[in-house]
C-alpha cells in the first residue's frame, strides 16, 4: 500500500481509499476492538482494509464511503 500519487510500474492499483485511525493505545490483552468497529461497517455493506500496529489500528474505506462509515461506527 502506498499513496495513490505514487505510480508503480506493472502494479495493479485501486485508488480512492481513505484511512481512519482508531484513537488510543490498545493493550494486547484487550480483544475484540477491531471486531466491534468492523461489525457495523460490514452490516452497512462497507468494505474495509484493516491495518494493525503495536500502538493502534487503522481502517481503510473507499473515500466515497467515509461519511457513511463514520456514521455506522458511532
Amino acid at each position: 500500500m502506498c499513496d495513490s500519487r505514487i505510480s508503480l510500474n506493472g502494479s495493479k492499483s485501486d485508488g480512492n481509499w481513505s484511512i481512519l485511525k482508531l484513537i488510543g493505545q490498545f493493550d494486547f490483552s484487550v480483544v475484540g476492538i477491531l471486531a466491534d468497529i468492523t461489525r457495523p461497517l460490514s452490516e452497512a455493506g462497507i468494505s474495509i482494509v484493516a491495518l494493525s500496529t503495536y500502538d493502534t489500528d487503522y481502517i481503510m474505506v473507499k473515500t466515497a464511503k467515509v461519511q457513511q462509515a463514520k456514521k455506522s461506527s458511532n
